[in-house]
């Protein structure tokens, strides 16, 4: 994540910059509004994961994320995380190996799985009384190619409650995107 901030507001390199990794699935509100539900969001911001919980109130988590790209004609990714938020259920961490694969760099035609997969323009969440909130999203198509998973070692599924699939992962890179979010509304 580069350049968060809220609106009309500067980009502190400090603060404005971080690592996160989310565990989330895709949901809807009455047959209408497609959009994401997050189990977790973890970060290695201290400052993102107070905003987040208190606008949005988001699963945001503390943990302390490392990421290097290799020097390589075709870049690998590593990314380790590690929970350390006592708030989060634990053990929650995640050892990941990555690379883009097919140099094709595409936008997801609707109706197809990539498009479902990518394309939300709404975030859900509930707050410790189970109400129901909702954001718009905004952000131009993802710039999205084939990635190849050549190591995924985790617990953030497990730590969500959530048993893992025996299929093997769909993997999509996408170098970035930029996104507004949107003040919350109670639904």
């Amino acid at each position: 994540m580069t350049g968060v901030r809220p609106v009309l507001a500067p980009a502190l390199p400090w603060i404005s910059s971080f690592h996160e990794v989310n565990v989330r699935t895709y949901v809807h509100h009455r047959g209408a509004n497609p959009g994401v539900w997050f189990f977790s969001l973890d970060a290695s911001s201290v400052i993102a994961v107070a905003a987040a919980r208190a606008a949005y109130h988001l699963r945001y988590f503390n943990a302390t994320i490392e990421m290097t790209v290799s020097k390589t004609p075709l870049s690998e990714i590593e990314f380790h995380s590690r929970r350390e938020d006592p708030a989060g259920p634990m053990p929650a961490n995640a050892r990941i190996r990555f690379a883009p694969r097919d140099g094709v760099i595409h936008r997801n035609a609707p109706g197809t799985l990539d498009h479902f997969l990518m394309e939300r323009y709404f975030l859900y969440a509930t707050d410790d009384d189970r109400q129901l909130y909702r954001s718009r999203v905004h952000h131009e198509p993802y710039p999205a190619q084939r990635a190849e998973v050549m190591q995924l070692e985790e617990t953030l599924i497990w730590a969500s409650g959530i048993r893992r699939s025996d299929a093997a992962p769909i993997a999509h890179y996408a170098s970035g995107v930029h996104v507004k979010v949107y003040p919350i509304d109670r639904l």
